[in-house]
């Protein structure tokens, strides 16, 4: 008989969100040896809503909205964390502000993430699931999902994000209750393991992903080593009061005659955003014509611009805590990392020799090749670790 699994996600549907590509990447791969129903919070919806999407059956259930001035209240009087820092600083709580909170706040701090959705609660207690992947630890769709699910089904946790959450103990009963941690690079597979006291239930699945290379030019035709690019969603509150400012301090930092391009939705919005890059097609073509692709972003746990900017020959240059986009940099000697401006001034002007950037940028891409675009490996690691 056909197993049927469940993967309920904090979130899902948006290329441009690592937490929502991550669960429809592992739903796909699943979905190749299983009945796949995806799960997922939809705040403003009045009742269920069943869709399909390839092979998945997709359910989306009435939930509570994010409130980020919330989110943010509540993360500052538990943490003396606020999260305006600039690009790369770590907004996390250290071990000298963790300390033991109230039951009724370490509540609401998974409640401020949005997306509490009892009617996906109850589905779970009411459908009989072989498996249910619970992807985005600390939403509440994991830690109340989790403790709603009956004792006789299989429960496996995608964690999907480095938060302080995952030291909360309102998610004691679910790290106990799962029976195993999916993760993507090394560095996560750590990070799990010290917190579970060991590495006997974090498997590393890695990840799947692959880019049209329609998009970059033909051999030889990579010319201008004129600009570096910055890809995100540019439309994110955190976008607008974080890495705008400083992609326009970068800007003035470059080497003449090097310019900055932002690329992704929202991203003409202001100085040096190129219009309608809202694709990744699009973003990819100005990723390959690029001197490199920069990410500041800390705690990456896919590093999925600097995946395919290393899938297209173009090396990275990202933060040094930037997590899964470090592992790459440093196992596939596909780029450079930074810790202050003057260390990334530095990184793109030893980028414009072209002899090394060719080295670097063909070392990428066979690394991103072996380790993330094989997707046979892929489907049949997961489903040995899920289904059997």
């Amino acid at each position: 008989m056909t197993p049927r699994v469940a993967v309920a996600t904090a979130r899902y549907g948006d290329p441009w969100d690592e937490l929502s590509v991550l669960a429809s990447r592992l739903a796909g791969a699943l979905a190749c040896n299983a009945q796949v129903d995806v799960l997922v919070p939809a705040p403003g919806s009045a009742a269920p809503e069943l869709a399909w999407d390839g092979a998945c059956r997709l359910l989306r259930f009435p939930a509570s909205d994010a409130d980020r001035k919330l989110r943010s209240a509540w993360r500052a009087m538990a943490f003396g964390v606020d999260g305006d820092e600039g690009p790369g600083a770590c907004t996390c709580p250290n071990p000298s502000t963790r300390r033991q909170l109230p039951p009724f706040v370490e509540e609401q701090l998974v409640k401020a993430e949005g997306g509490d959705s009892p009617a996906l609660y109850s589905h779970l207690v009411e459908t009989a699931y072989d498996v249910t992947l619970f992807v985005g630890l600390h939403s509440p769709v994991t830690c109340f999902g989790l403790a709603a699910l009956p004792g006789t089904g299989r429960a496996l946790v995608v964690p999907g994000q480095y938060d302080p959450g995952i030291a909360l103990t309102i998610h004691g009963p679910g790290l106990a209750r799962a029976e195993r941690f999916l993760v993507c690079t090394e560095t996560e597979r750590a990070m799990m393991a010290a917190r579970l006291g060991g590495t006997e239930r974090v498997e590393n699945i890695g990840f799947l992903l692959g880019v049209n290379t329609v998009a970059a030019p033909e051999p030889g035709g990579r010319t201008g080593y004129s600009v570096v690019v910055v890809a995100r969603d540019w439309r994110t509150a955190e976008s607008r009061r974080r890495y705008r400012p400083w992609a326009e301090h970068l800007a003035r930092r470059l080497p003449e005659g090097v310019e900055v391009r932002l690329v992704g939705p929202g991203a003409a919005g202001g100085p040096y955003g190129v219009p309608h890059t809202d694709s990744r097609i699009d973003a990819w073509w100005w990723m390959s014509r690029a001197v490199a692709l920069v990410d500041p972003e800390p705690h990456r746990i896919v590093g999925r611009e600097a995946l395919e900017a290393m899938l297209l020959g173009v090396p990275v240059v990202v933060a040094a805590n930037g997590d899964a986009s470090r592992d790459h940099v440093e196992n596939g000697n596909g780029g450079l990392w930074y810790r202050a401006d003057d260390e990334l001034t530095a990184c793109v002007n030893r980028l414009l020799d072209r002899e090394l950037t060719s080295t670097v940028g063909e070392q990428g891409r066979a690394y991103a090749m072996a380790r993330f675009g094989d997707t046979d490996t892929y489907i049949k690691r997961l489903a040995d670790v899920v289904l059997g």
